[in-house]
């Protein structure tokens, strides 16, 4: 079935992308960069060994019985003290993980409200000559170094110090390899410095912290991503979407050339086709500020050059990351603002809304085809008629029709059309997404528990899950039957709900 996007204003277009956002691909524990300075590491393990016997043994080393620890080690201290040792204690974190403030200061405040489902920040105001403790509004960017002097601001309410403490130390110890490691590295100092080999045992670490360098996308790579999903609509690599970037030719450009290039071009490599989507791909983890401002001004020229070669080109950006959620939202909104921007989708929400654009454009893909022949109960007349009277012309459906064919996603086995089995599962859970988006309506946020929503559509968006027996199931041929017969709608439920492209609430 088509899914026809609705046009949204700037501000749901933001709205969206905040509650579809991917903060992060990719563990920083798996990448090259550490932070921290020998100086921090040393001063963090000193005191916090003097309250784990130089960390003898792994019994105790809990985020919840460090924070306390680190809490009892501010007293006395000034406050230039103490932030210095929050900041120091926050360095080894980072040092044991591979994460780093760049990008834990886009992903904590996301990591509260997604994650740990805290309900707003505590804010210290003054009333009538008091200090009192209300609840704000979470910052976009919390940075180790705003943590550290609003955690010292709170000694005055404990609870609430102790408690965004412990949220910060789970939030960056959130593994028990990071907890392991941590002893690991503690006890191995304290080891080590009984050989007068300390300074030597850190050496390595901070330098490979210092020489160390990650890519913005923090792990795999979100093209990649995007292959993967293209590949599950049926489309071929090289023939329907691009394994490597498309290069449109060179412009000059203040006495220099500048190579301009698309992350995606589709259709790539289908003939007879003038309407493509030219698609940027960016994915920012944390605050590459200097990256994506260029990326910004360079999308603008990029275009104009693209547009003297392709009069019909439609551009679509491809954005997702903590990083425009925090610091980098006003780029953001720059790109969103541009007028020749088409959409753009994110890493969840492209089997909607990427999906839509191709169905726009009037490119049929075989998920489509296999879904014709579930709504159509297998007659191939009729899974014709279907894509006819979806506005898909007849060329483009003969086209696809007998590409299924060829590559065995249909066959015909004593005068019925069968769908090849390995392609059934998947097929039927993105045919439960596309009735989701196709029936859906616009839900007050207040009583929308108990839906399922999805993206491109507005807030809220979505169908309730009593709607999902009573007009999907019956409507959906024989993947309707199967989940009638079988119960396999709860599983698939759970399963679009467990990749993100749904939200149930």
């Amino acid at each position: 079935m088509k899914l026809k996007l609705k046009r949204l204003t700037l501000e749901n277009q933001i709205n969206e992308f905040d509650n579809w956002v991917t903060p992060t691909l990719g563990e920083i524990k798996d990448t090259d960069k550490f932070v921290s300075e020998k100086t921090s590491i040393a001063i963090a393990l000193e005191t916090l060994g003097s309250k784990t016997n130089n960390f003898e043994t792994l019994d105790g080393i809990r985020p919840e019985s460090l924070a306390e620890s680190i809490i009892g080690h501010l007293t006395g201290k000034s406050l230039e003290g103490k932030v210095g040792f929050l900041r120091s204690v926050f360095s080894l974190f980072f040092l044991v993980t591979g994460k780093s403030d760049n990008n834990c200061k886009c992903q904590f405040p996301i990591y509260l409200r997604d994650t740990l489902r805290i309900d707003g920040f505590p804010r210290i105001i003054k009333k009538g000559g008091d200090l009192k403790l209300v609840k704000g509004a979470t910052p976009r960017i919390l940075d180790d170094e705003f943590l550290s002097k609003h955690i010292c601001a709170l000694s005055i309410f404990p609870k609430a110090q102790l408690n965004l403490l412990s949220q910060y130390v789970d939030f960056l110890l959130n593994d028990s390899e990071y907890i392991k490691s941590f002893w690991a590295i503690g006890n191995t100092y304290f080891r080590m410095k009984e050989l007068g080999l300390s300074d030597e045992f850190l050496m390595p670490l901070i330098v490979y912290r210092v020489r160390g360098s990650v890519s913005a996308s923090g792990g795999h790579e979100p093209e990649e991503l995007l292959r993967d999903r293209m590949k599950e609509w049926g489309l071929l690599p090289n023939i329907d979407f691009n394994m490597a970037d498309v290069i449109i030719g060179k412009q000059k450009e203040q006495n220099k050339t500048k190579t301009r290039a698309y992350d995606f071009v589709l259709p790539f490599n289908v003939a007879s086709w003038e309407k493509k989507i030219f698609i940027q791909c960016q994915f920012y983890a944390g605050d590459s500020g200097s990256v994506s401002h260029k990326n910004v001004d360079q999308t603008r020229a990029s275009r104009t050059f693209t547009l003297s070669k392709y009069k019909k080109a439609q551009f679509v950006e491809y954005l997702d990351g903590a990083g425009y959620f925090g610091s980098l939202n006003g780029d953001l909104r720059s790109i969103l603002s541009m007028k020749d921007t088409k959409e753009f989708f994110q890493t969840r929400t492209s089997v909607i809304k990427l999906r839509s654009l191709l169905q726009e454009i009037g490119f049929l893909t075989p998920l489509e085809v296999i879904h014709a022949w579930s709504l159509s109960n297998g007659n191939e007349s009729q899974i014709r008629s279907f894509l006819l009277k979806e506005g898909y012309n007849n060329n483009e459906v003969e086209r696809v029709i007998q590409e299924c064919f060829r590559r065995n996603i249909l066959n015909i086995k004593d005068g019925i059309i069968e769908v090849d089995a390995k392609l059934k599962e998947i097929s039927r859970r993105y045919l439960l997404l596309d009735f989701i988006a196709h029936l859906g309506i616009k839900f007050d946020k207040s009583k929308s528990k108990g839906t399922l929503i999805v993206p491109g559509f507005g807030p809220n968006f979505g169908v309730s899950l009593s709607s999902v027996a009573d007009n999907i199931i019956p409507k959906s041929g024989i993947f309707g039957f199967l989940w009638a017969k079988n119960g396999l709608i709860l599983k698939d439920i759970e399963f679009l709900t467990h990749q993100g492209w749904i939200i149930q609430q």
